[in-house]
């Protein structure tokens, strides 16, 4: 999603956008209710398989700029309320601290899900996640402009 939304921001070519848009539909309507994705859309064991919160916040930042850059109608404010949707449930459910127990620094984006198959990295921090969750806040509070 994010690759193709950038290559229509960089050319100008209304096939990456279509692109982007497709699979950005097909994420959007593949999301839980709590609209973090698992690790993987096709997983027989769903819903008790890993959540990808760094998936999300990648996601976010996709569908932002699809907002912002893409096409302007009525459906593009999908997109936006989207991201704004996976962003409030990242931040009231999968930021540190997690509960009282948890002494870890407040912020830390948890949950996220690099390579199940193998068993790396479930469940864990992942630094691109925290990279694309503050990107995607800059970008909807106007804060910084990424491109």
């Amino acid at each position: 999603m994010l690759g193709y939304i950038f290559a229509y921001i960089y050319t100008k070519e209304k096939k990456f956008l279509e692109v982007a848009i497709q699979t950005s539909d097909y994420f959007i309507n593949r999301l839980p209710k709590d609209n973090i994705p698992f690790y993987d859309f096709d997983d027989p064991n769903i819903p008790n398989v890993e959540k990808d919160t760094s998936a999300a916040t990648i996601a976010a930042a996709a569908l932002i700029k699809i907002h912002k850059y893409g096409f302007k109608s009525s459906q593009n404010t999908i997109y936006k309320e989207t991201a704004e949707n996976i962003l409030e449930s990242l931040i009231g459910n999968h930021l540190t601290p997690i509960n009282k127990e948890d002494f870890r620094p407040f912020g830390i984006l948890t949950d996220s899900c690099y390579n199940r198959n193998i068993k790396l990295a479930t469940n864990n921090e992942l630094i691109w996640g925290s990279y694309y969750f503050l990107e995607s806040l800059c970008e909807l509070t106007n804060i910084v402009n990424i491109i």
